[in-house]
């Protein structure tokens, strides 16, 4: 097995005939998560692209509320750097100096409210994110979604290719940052790069990270996409996390 590919290995492929709701990176937002969660068809199909966690400030509370919802949750780069955090102590800087300490704060306060030991929500945590998928694919009537954090590379010959590429290279499916493939039939849904104004479609696929944390001109929104049975292009929600 190649290096750093323990977690996330898994897959979910579904067919649905009911709405499917795309979640962008929530980043410890927890009130913008609950104010678009009002928007959400009550029988809908609902997977997160990752990124749960870090830079915002009520990250457990966000966990809390996808894990009451039963909702699916990819892997991303953040979750990938939590988990190795507490694995190797040579990956604690990299992920403290890219908002694990909100984190952290958040495990602090949330641990100390439900009296038990940082530790154990620790482990409640990273335990939980090792059982991501890497990716969610969902067969609708028009289209196949593919659910990733990052997107699959332009350049690969199939999709299937990116799960290939250890996920600590830039170029796989958390950490990827260039033009998305095209693949035949397939609609390919990511985060991981703010777009100011977005969501926005590039092809057939789309970008829905709208820079949550952000404050610069054109993000700080989360968004999701609806895509509904027997529609073409998917309803866009999006709110402030301005607040």
């Amino acid at each position: 097995m190649r290096k750093w590919t323990r977690y996330g290995i898994k897959q979910r492929t579904v067919n649905s005939n009911i709405p499917v709701v795309v979640i962008g990176d929530v980043h410890g937002r927890s009130k913008a998560l609950k104010t678009l969660a009002d928007h959400i068809p009550h029988n809908a199909h609902v997977v997160l692209v990752g990124d749960l966690i870090d830079r915002g400030p009520d990250s457990v509370e966000v966990c809390h509320f996808v894990k009451h919802h039963g909702w699916e949750v990819v892997l991303g780069n953040h979750e990938w750097m939590m988990i190795k955090a507490f694995e190797d102590p040579l990956m604690m800087d990299l992920w403290l100096s890219n908002g694990g300490i909100e984190t952290l704060n958040s495990i602090e306060q949330t641990a100390s409210k439900l009296n038990i030991s940082p530790n154990s929500l620790i482990a409640e945590l990273t335990g939980w994110f090792k059982a991501f998928p890497l990716y969610v694919e969902i067969r609708l009537s028009n289209t196949t979604l593919l659910i990733t954090h990052a997107g699959v590379k332009l350049g690969l010959s199939t999709w299937q290719e990116a799960l290939n590429i250890p996920l600590d290279d830039p170029d796989s499916i958390i950490w990827y940052r260039g033009p998305l493939g095209n693949f035949e039939g397939i609609t390919q849904v990511c985060g991981h790069t703010p777009v100011p104004n977005g969501p926005i479609q590039e092809g057939y696929n789309w970008r829905i990270d709208t820079g949550c944390t952000y404050r610069h001109q054109g993000l700080g929104y989360l968004s999701a996409l609806i895509f509904y049975p027997e529609r073409f292009e998917p309803e866009v929600i999006r709110v402030s996390c301005r607040q």
